[in-house]
C-alpha cells in the first residue's frame, strides 16, 4: 500500500498562502526572503523528496503550475519530476501535456484511496491545500512534511482550518539547517488512535550518526551517584518489551528525584501533563551504541547496534526508522 505525504512550505505563524509570489497575494513570495544557504538546503531537501517518492499528486492548479515550468528545465530535480508518474485531480482536464501524467476524474476520495491501495511507496501531495485537506479529513494522509520558513506573515491563509475533529500526530523527524526547520509528522488514524504523544509504535530509534561507538555500552555512574542513562539502561535492561516510552521517562524521573513509590500514581499524572522528550535524546542511542525498539504494543527494549537483531529491524520495511538526535549540530 501506498504512503501519502503531504509536502508544505510555511510560515512561522502558519501561512502557507502564495510562497512563490505568483497568485497576486500581496505578502507573497516568502519562500525567496532568505539566505543563499537556506536556498541550498531546501533545494536538496526538494531533490530527497522527489528521487525518494514514487509519484506526485497534485490537484489541477498546482499541476498546471509545475506543468508549465518544469517540463522545460534540466538538472536533477527538474529530471526527476518531469520523469516520475504524476496524478492531477480534475473532472475537466482532457489532454495532460505534462509527461507521464494521469487523470484522477471520479470521486477524489475514492480514487485517492484507489491509487494509495494500488502503490507502493511514498505519493508526495506537494501545495495542492484544499486537496489535502480533503484527503486528511477521510483519513487518507500518512505523513505531513514541513518545511518552516523563519518570517511571520501575519493574516493570511494558514495551514490548518477548522477540521471536524482532532486528529493525531506524533513528530517522527526533525533537521534544522541555519535559517530552516524540517519538521515531519506522523498522522494517527483513527483505527490507530492513542492519547499518548510520547509512545512510538513498530518504531527503531537508531543510534546518532554522531555515535562515538558502534559497539554498545554499559553506562556508569557518576561516583556514588546514578545518570539518567544509567536508570533508563538498568529498568530497559531488566524488562525488555515491559514499559513504554512514558513508562521509562516517568520512572527514571522518580527514581532520579527519590519520588516515594507510594505516591508515585499521583506524580506521573502531573509529570505527564506536561511535554516531556522522547528517548530520542537519550544518551543510550547518542553515544553508548544502543538502538531503542518500540514494538506494536509501544513496548520498548534497547537493542545494541552490532546485533543481528539491530540489522534485521534496520532491513525490515514494516519498522519504521528515526535517528537518536545528535550530540553535536550538523
Amino acid at each position: 500500500m501506498g504512503k501519502i505525504v503531504v509536502s508544505e512550505n510555511v510560515s512561522l505563524d502558519g501561512v502557507i498562502q502564495d510562497p512563490a509570489g505568483v497568485e497576486g497575494f500581496e505578502r507573497g513570495g516568502w519562500v525567496g526572503r532568505i539566505g543563499d544557504q537556506g536556498r541550498e538546503e531546501a533545494a536538496r531537501v526538494a531533490i530527497d523528496e522527489a528521487v525518494g517518492a514514487e509519484a506526485m499528486l497534485c490537484g489541477r492548479r498546482t499541476y498546471e503550475f509545475f506543468a508549465a515550468r518544469w517540463p522545460s528545465r534540466t538538472g536533477p530535480l527538474a529530471d526527476r519530476l518531469n520523469s516520475m508518474p504524476k496524478y492531477v485531480v480534475s473532472s475537466t482536464l482532457e489532454s495532460p501535456a505534462w509527461h507521464n501524467t494521469t487523470v484522477l476524474k471520479g470521486d477524489v476520495i475514492d480514487e485517492v484511496a484507489k491509487l494509495k491501495q494500488a502503490m507502493d511507496g511514498e505519493i508526495v501531495v506537494a501545495a495542492s491545500f484544499h486537496l489535502w485537506h480533503s484527503l486528511m479529513e477521510h483519513d487518507l494522509v500518512d505523513e505531513l512534511r514541513l518545511m518552516i520558513y523563519p518570517i511571520v506573515l501575519g493574516t493570511a491563509e494558514r495551514l490548518f482550518g477548522e477540521i471536524s475533529e482532532k486528529r493525531l500526530m506524533r513528530l517522527v523527524s526533525t533537521r534544522t539547517v541555519d535559517d530552516l526547520a524540517l519538521l515531519i509528522y506522523e498522522l494517527v488514524g483513527k483505527a490507530d488512535q492513542r492519547e499518548s504523544t510520547l509512545n512510538y509504535y513498530d518504531t527503531l530509534v537508531e543510534v546518532a550518526e554522531d555515535c562515538p561507538t558502534m559497539e554498545a555500552r554499559v553506562p556508569q555512574s557518576r561516583g556514588d551517584k546514578k545518570t539518567k542513562a544509567v536508570v533508563e539502561y538498568e529498568i530497559l535492561v531488566k524488562h525488555p518489551y515491559e514499559y513504554t516510552e512514558e513508562d521509562i521517562a516517568f520512572e527514571t524521573y522518580a527514581v532520579l528525584h527519590e519520588i516515594p513509590k507510594g505516591i508515585w500514581g499521583k506524580e506521573r499524572k502531573m509529570f505527564l501533563s506536561k511535554g516531556h522528550p522522547h528517548l530520542r535524546v537519550s544518551a543510550l542511542p547518542k553515544r553508548y551504541g544502543w538502538g531503542i525498539h518500540n514494538n506494536a504494543e509501544g513496548k520498548i527494549a534497547l537493542i545494541a547496534v552490532e546485533s543481528s537483531e539491530y540489522k534485521q529491524l534496520m532491513d525490515d520495511p514494516r519498522t519504521t526508522k528515526i535517528k537518536a538526535f545528535r550530540s553535536t549540530r550538523a
